[in-house]
């Protein structure tokens, strides 16, 4: 099965998760801020446990104890009888029973190298490495119980992608009035003036529900280069 990302956990707050995420292989998996690939990494975790580098314990776990302590953890239990790889009704429609927000900074693109325009360069050769796209994801979950089981330094790989839905978004609501507090919310991470800026979107004409309803969200925990305000300022 061809692996399309490295994940690496750097950090954990919380509800907050910081990894480090390196596209690998297909071209057209981006390093997107997406709520159902966030969710993928996350169930790539309890489906493919004995993957994981760094267990907490410092010993990696055999196969079947692997998936039995995967099946244990709490997003274990929710994500169990599902199927990520196929089920994409199911983790589109429950996706924000388990990610809040999710954003994605610090992209770096390297360009293409073609192999046949130097002949020290090879896929095989250690002192040439490949160079893919990396990224930082902010991932904040619902309940801090999605990511107990997992620690800094954790890594794997993942043969999700992204399912969201496409978030239209018309220029013409891109005022003034918008665009000021927007990158005032962006520069400042005053994610508490969120609804204030639905509002100002809605009197722009804006009326896409996923945007309006995710800013407005009085439960939800915002990130860092938050999709939804990416997609106001046209990061995307």
């Amino acid at each position: 099965m061809a692996m399309f990302y490295h994940v690496r956990v750097q950090s954990i707050n919380d509800k907050h998760l910081t990894c480090h995420v390196t596209k690998r292989q297909e071209e057209h998996l981006g390093l997107v801020p997406s709520r159902t690939l966030a969710l993928g990494f996350l169930w790539d975790t309890t489906d493919w446990f004995w993957w994981i580098r760094h267990q907490p314990n410092g010993q990696a776990l055999e196969r079947d104890a692997a998936q039995v302590a995967a099946w244990s953890t709490p997003l274990g239990q929710e994500l169990r009888d599902h199927d990520v790889y196929s089920d994409d009704v199911w983790i589109r429609a429950n996706v924000q029973r388990f990610i809040s927000c999710v954003g994605v900074v610090d992209r770096l693109n390297y360009p293409e190298r073609d192999p046949d325009e130097d002949e020290d360069f090879a896929d095989e050769d250690e002192d040439f490495p490949p160079e893919y796209p990396e990224a930082t994801y902010h991932i904040a979950v619902t309940d801090a119980r999605w990511i107990e089981h997992l620690a800094p330094g954790m890594e794997w790989e993942s043969c999700v992608w992204d399912r969201d839905r496409p978030v239209a978004f018309d220029p013409d609501w891109r005022t003034s009035t918008v665009m000021q507090l927007a990158r005032g919310i962006y520069d400042d991470r005053t994610f508490d003036v969120l609804p204030i800026l639905a509002d100002a979107l809605q009197d722009a004409g804006c009326d896409n529900d996923d945007i309006l309803n995710h800013f407005r969200d009085p439960n939800a925990t915002h990130v860092r280069g938050c999709w939804a305000l990416d997609r106001v300022l046209g990061k995307d």
